[in-house]
């Protein structure tokens, strides 16, 4: 993870109520993904699934998007970590 758990809390609690029990959702890990080679990444039919001990799994399928916007490009990116911003 690019920032640290305490400093995660800390800046979406500047502008949200974090209540007990509220699921903060970091992404993924360095080393999966489009960085793997060759690159692994979902497309429609997958399912995500996520589990949390003592509080159940989430599962979700994966569909084609319909917004041209929402397409992933793995190398649009200006080579910078992204910054949080308030």
């Amino acid at each position: 993870m690019i920032f640290d758990v305490r400093t995660l809390v800390s800046f979406l609690s500047q502008e949200t109520t974090l209540l007990p029990g509220t699921v903060v959702l970091t992404g993924t890990p360095e080393g999966v993904g489009y960085t793997r080679k060759p690159p692994v990444l979902l497309k429609p039919g997958d399912r995500m699934r996520v589990t949390i001990a003592k509080l159940g799994t989430l599962e979700n399928p994966v569909v084609a998007s319909t917004t041209p916007s929402a397409v992933f490009h793995p190398h649009a990116d200006d080579g910078q970590p992204p910054q949080l911003r308030t």
